[in-house]
């Protein structure tokens, strides 16, 4: 499911937020964080492809993990806490290497030694890339004391928030979760839902209007590059170009407000 598809505009976004916003408006505040941790597991599962094990396994390790560097740190033992951020660090690194270059790894084997090995990753988990750095900043943070008061709640709500799950930004865990915690922000702010709708719509626009008919027309150009002139090249490069930087200026734009 992406942000600009039917079901997300017209099925899943609404009744999320109006059912987060009326919990919280009954001061059934828990409540509405259960809501927001259900929604963004449910937001993943719907587009993980069987993978949904990997990403949950994987976050609650990570918890874990961040758990005991959070102990550690309390009874001042440094080294041991710098340990255990290591082996979180080297578990992330090992998940993600695993579903990103194991077939990489086997066409190198087989080129140099004649063999005919096959990698058993056939598509990657979904957001593996943004979700695991994700979770390695949070285990830096733990180290550095950042983290120390955060629950299972509040980890899952940082880790899990849908806006950002699949995509990114990667943030810091310090610069996230006071939002969640603040209780005036947990009420509608219609200034800032004018704004968010604004800059939805704003950046909605720019990917299917713009965006996706000139990578679409990219691509097209670079599947027969054989027929390819020099202008073609030239033309459909900056276009493709062009695409991204429509996205990233919309990135930069959301990060600024």
């Amino acid at each position: 499911m992406v942000f600009c598809s039917f079901e997300f505009i017209l099925l899943f976004i609404p009744p999320v937020l109006i059912l987060y916003f009326l919990f919280n408006h009954l001061r059934l505040i828990k409540l509405g964080n259960y809501l927001l941790i259900a929604a963004s597991i449910g937001f993943y599962a719907i587009g993980a492809n069987g993978f949904l094990h990997i990403f949950l396994l994987s976050i609650l390790l990570n918890y874990y993990f961040s758990r005991v560097i959070n102990r550690f740190r309390e009874l001042g033992k440094t080294n041991y806490s710098r340990i255990i951020l290591v082996l979180a660090i080297l578990f992330n690194v090992l998940l993600l290497g695993y579903y990103k270059y194991e077939n990489f790894v086997f066409e190198n084997i087989n080129f140099v030694f004649g063999t005919s090995w096959e990698g058993k990753v056939r598509e990657l988990p979904l957001g593996i890339s943004f979700f695991t750095f994700q979770l390695i900043a949070y285990q830096v943070d733990s180290f550095r004391g950042y983290t120390k008061d955060n629950d299972i709640v509040g980890y899952l709500m940082f880790i899990c928030f849908f806006p950002q799950l699949i995509v990114g930004p990667i943030v810091h865990h310090k610069d996230v979760i006071y939002q969640f915690k603040t209780f005036r922000r947990k009420f509608v702010n219609y200034k800032n839902l004018s704004l968010g709708i604004f800059l939805f719509v704003l950046g909605m626009s720019k990917k299917v209007l713009l965006a996706d008919p000139l990578t679409k027309i990219a691509a097209q150009a670079f599947n027969d590059v054989s027929n390819l002139t020099l202008i073609d090249a030239w033309v459909n490069s900056v276009g493709y170009t062009i695409s991204y930087l429509l996205l990233y200026a919309e990135f930069c734009l959301f990060l600024a407000v």
